[in-house]
């Protein structure tokens, strides 16, 4: 360094002039100043590595506590404790217990336990600590680090945050669990499926067999063909459902929404589950509550696999002897358009145990106990239904009881027209007053809320000899009833007999009567013979009232009943390409009298066609999965033909392939229907009328 600047230095620190310092001192004063220097350089460093340490404390999410393993007395504590656990530094610098406070869980170690920490080595904890202010739960572990600083033992905590990897290990066991449980469950499934679908395949294998044996039987015949039928409606139902099940788990399910008839689906439900409850002498009824709607806008086909689900089980799972009901109630109209439909199917069978309830929605369960092991089941319906039900934004419970019974619930909104009254309906057919014979009075004030808006006046009694003495009475007086309905099961009377003592004091006075029950086939020949003039289904509906008087009047024709259906005399062209499916399906056409010529694949169809007289054949049944040409294309190029009837002649798809959209696009090929395989003969002859009708 040069004197001159030395000197500058010199009176700078010190206030002396150099001139008055001897030279021989100045190498000494430059070494002076040479330290100093250093020492500001190492001091700024220091600051600099204190910013740094503090800024990367404050931006990480780990905390530092300092302290001595002699008294615990706290040295130091990163800023960013009072952040992340919401404590004040002041509080920790002064007690390092209540850093403890935060997780009420952990036992703090000891100081015999932390001086055993041998020098340079750690001692681990992981609990959970709530935040002060937020109580906010998170996982922290905690290291305890042992080492000797300025001739004393020192402890370091680091704290660092651990709340991420366990709620990921977390979700990892419940993953793992899951699987775990599901693989069980399908592994219980299969084995199940094994024992189910083997049941029915035993059936129909064993019983052609004796079809063999007693081929000159017809009595025989005739019982194995039913059992082979039976079974093998068993085997297409358990089929159904796992794919059922496959579409809803891949999340390719589509509904279907049209207008459809609650009445209809109502009727079309009795006619299956009546027989079943009647096989096991078990008494089933359907109530409706407050339906102002017949006219709905959903997926009927969907609604009727709902109900049927419960309905099935519920007459599978209740004892002989036992009661089972479908209620329907309407909770009110929103904007006019939606009602809130509820339907309940209530049992008193065997019912469920609380641990069951709780996975009865899961696929591939099943209740294991010694009365349900031995009903068939695939442990797949309820998890079908329940996915229905949300799919059309609807919810479903359940509540049971063992050896009390089950009632499930489900709740649909569903768009709805309401009811046209029509009051010069009534008018026109002169219905003024009317008179409902039913011991169950919440049937007959339902009738009469629902015909309220009707201007029909509604009369109502529980009482046999009551309602006599109502229609001879407002007939003496010049107000005679227009018409009576009469149900058919009163205590200790039926409505046919109330009908006699009508006729018998009125004569040719006496009103309509009409018959107001569940079945009609088995008493109308009696009923018609007391002068009953029709029947109305329970329960009850405007529009099926409606019905029943225009047809009572003559001026509604009657449906054509399923023995008017013949398909004799008509010409099929089947596309069909397996050689067993197309014998089967021209022996079946031949009993009906309809002949059928056979195309092997969709190519050989568009030939036959093409080459055939306008008018010879009289409907085309095409299967879809061919070799050569696939029937989808073949209905495209008959229909793209230059044959006078490829434009109008009816084809139906007959196929395996049976969701929803597989219907939809042989509808879009310019197909007419859709035929699922196994073929239903009943179904393939109202289907086939239908076209050829148009």
């Amino acid at each position: 360094m040069e004197n001159t600047e030395l000197q500058v230095w010199i009176k700078d620190m010190a206030g002396y002039d150099a001139g008055d310092i001897p030279v021989q001192v100045l190498p000494a004063f430059q070494i002076l100043r040479d330290k100093m220097a250093q020492s500001e350089r190492k001091i700024q460093a220091l600051l600099r590595q204190k910013q740094l340490f503090t800024l990367l404390v404050n931006g990480t999410a780990d905390m530092f506590v300092m302290f001595s393993a002699k008294d615990f007395k706290v040295e130091y504590v990163s800023p960013n404790i009072e952040y992340l656990l919401g404590l004040p530094l002041d509080e920790v610098r002064g007690d390092i217990q209540r850093l403890y406070d935060t997780a009420p869980d952990f036992e703090p170690p000891t100081r015999e336990q932390l001086m055993a920490i041998p020098l340079g080595g750690s001692l681990q904890f992981l609990n959970e600590h709530i935040h002060q202010r937020k109580q906010e739960h998170r996982w922290y572990q905690k290291t305890f680090y042992h080492f000797f600083l300025n001739n004393d033992h020192k402890l370091m905590l680091v704290m660092s945050d651990r709340t991420t990897e366990m709620e990921m290990q977390r979700q990892l066991e419940i993953s793992i669990e899951m699987t775990k449980s599901a693989n069980e469950a399908k592994s219980s499934f299969l084995a199940n499926m094994s024992h189910d679908i083997r049941t029915p395949m035993n059936a129909i294998v064993g019983f052609s067999s004796l079809l063999k044996r007693e081929a000159e039987n017809p009595a025989k015949v005739r019982e194995y063909a039913r059992k082979i039928s039976s079974s093998s409606d068993h085997l297409l139902n358990l089929i159904n459902d796992i794919l059922d099940m496959s579409k809803i788990e891949s999340g390719k399910t589509i509904l279907h929404i049209e207008e459809f008839n609650l009445s209809e689906l109502l009727e079309g439900i009795g006619i299956v589950v009546n027989p079943q409850a009647k096989a096991k002498n078990q008494e089933f009824r359907i109530r409706t509550k407050g339906i102002t709607c017949d006219h709905l806008q959903g997926d009927k086909t969907r609604i009727n696999q709902i109900l049927m689900n419960l309905l099935s089980n519920a007459v599978k799972y209740t004892p002989e002897g036992g009661n089972i009901q479908l209620i329907l109630s309407q909770e009110g109209q929103i904007d006019g358009r939606c009602a809130n439909l509820k339907f309940q199917v209530i049992d008193n069978g065997m019912g469920m145990s609380p641990e069951y309830l709780e996975v009865i929605f899961d696929a591939f369960t099943r209740e294991e106990t010694a009365a349900v092991r031995g009903i068939q089941g695939t442990g797949l319906g309820m998890a079908i239904t329940k996915n229905l039900v949300e799919l059309m934004g609807g919810t479903i419970s359940v509540q049971s009881e063992k050896g009390k019974g089950t009632e499930f619930t489900v709740n649909l909104k569903l768009e709805a027209d309401a009811v046209d009254t029509d009051r010069e309906f009534w008018e026109g057919y002169q219905i003024h007053k009317i008179l409902v014979v039913d011991n169950n009075e919440l049937i007959c004030k339902d009738i009469k809320k629902v015909m309220s808006a009707t201007g029909v006046i509604v009369a109502h009694t529980g009482d046999a000899q009551q309602a006599v003495q109502f229609v001879t009475g407002a007939a003496a007086v010049g107000q005679p009833y227009d018409l009576v309905v009469l149900d058919y099961k009163m205590p200790g009377i039926t409505g046919v007999e109330i009908a006699h003592h009508i006729e018998d004091a009125l004569g040719a006075d006496a009103p309509d009567m009409v018959l107001f029950a569940y079945d009609w086939s088995e008493i109308e020949e009696e009923a018609m013979a007391a002068g009953i003039s029709g029947f109305l289904p329970k329960p009850f509906f405007i529009s099926n009232f409606r019905s029943l008087i225009r047809t009572m009047k003559g001026h509604e024709s009657e449906e054509i009943s399923e023995n008017e259906i013949s398909l004799s005399g008509l010409r099929f062209l089947a596309a069909e390409d397996n050689e067993l499916n197309a014998e089967i399906l021209q022996e079946l056409l031949d009993i009906e009298g309809a002949s059928c010529e056979l195309a092997e694949n969709g190519e050989m169809a568009v030939e036959m066609f093409r080459k055939s007289e306008p008018g010879y054949y009289d409907l085309i049944l095409m299967d879809v999965q061919m070799p050569v040409m696939d029937g989808y294309t073949a209905a495209k190029m008959i229909r793209a033909c230059d044959h006078a009837d490829a434009k109008n002649i009816p084809i139906a798809a007959m196929t395996a392939n049976a969701f929803e959209e597989d219907v939809r696009r042989a509808l879009n090929a310019g197909m007419n229907a859709h035929i699922a395989k196994p073929v239903d003969m009943n179904l393939l002859k109202e289907t086939v009328m239908e076209l050829v009708r148009k």
